[in-house]
């Protein structure tokens, strides 16, 4: 049995019909693609729902919006910023020998876009695509520490202070107090936050609006933690995030 599903194939389609057009009205679109005219009114009015189509008004045709050239914008933006960065994990990588990540925030999770992994054989165990929270990860508490204190209320209220271990953040308050260090000293820490047995360093790439939607970290397994490595990866760390932001 096939696993493609035709509806989306016809959405995917009529996208590319109305990109290509320019512009086309439902007739238009069910005659090009040879799709019954009832069927192709409701996919199409979906994606008008959805924020993808628009119509004019004066002409009864729709149009690509701009969402889809923001979610194009984005894409172009993460692989940009993937072949900016990776030289400097490299550079971090090489010097402690110590897994290094780059992440995204996505939908108030932080997205593993990019990650250098060491040779040593107790290894931190994470992939690209991976999805993790943000209140309880260093690379997550260091994009939130950018934020301004109404988007940091929304965003608490927004989700599950969920507990991981005996070290996780349970609640909006204690978050708001660990993010004012944060923004103070300029990393972020997780000590065992998110998993036991792991220590993270954390920095911010922040952009030219004062914000960040990235961040690099070094993360440890606890036992390897040396008294300077906090000290040390965070300084390196901010250098490196400079670096980056003068690419911008």
């Amino acid at each position: 049995m096939s696993s493609v599903i035709q509806s989306v194939v016809r959405a995917l389609d009529i996208l590319e019909f109305c990109a290509k057009n320019r512009g086309a009205g439902v007739t238009d679109i069910a005659r090009g693609l040879d799709l019954n005219k009832s069927t192709a009114f409701g996919i199409i009015k979906t994606l008008e729902q959805k924020g993808y189509l628009f119509k004019n008004l004066q002409t009864d045709q729709y149009h690509i919006s701009l969402k889809i050239h923001s979610l194009a914008h984005s894409a172009i933006q993460s692989i940009a910023i993937v072949d900016i960065v990776r030289p400097y994990l490299d550079e971090l990588v090489h010097k402690y020998e110590e897994t290094v990540h780059l992440v995204e925030s996505v939908e108030m999770e932080v997205v593993y876009i990019d990650k250098r992994e060491t040779s040593k054989p107790i290894r931190i165990s994470t992939q690209v695509g991976n999805r993790l929270p943000m209140y309880c990860t260093g690379v997550g508490k260091a994009i939130l520490s950018t934020m301004t204190e109404d988007e940091i209320d929304r965003y608490s209220e927004n989700i599950t202070f969920e507990s991981f271990t005996k070290n996780t953040i349970d609640g909006p308050e204690k978050l708001k107090e660990e993010l004012k260090t944060i923004k103070k000293q300029g990393y972020s820490v997780d000590n065992e936050e998110y998993q036991e047995d792991l220590f993270c360093v954390a920095v911010p790439i922040i952009n030219k609006s004062g914000n960040a939607t990235n961040a690099i970290s070094i993360s440890i397994p606890k036992y390897r933690k040396t008294r300077d490595f906090e000290k040390n990866v965070s300084l390196d760390l901010m250098k490196i995030a400079k670096k980056i932001e003068n690419k911008f």
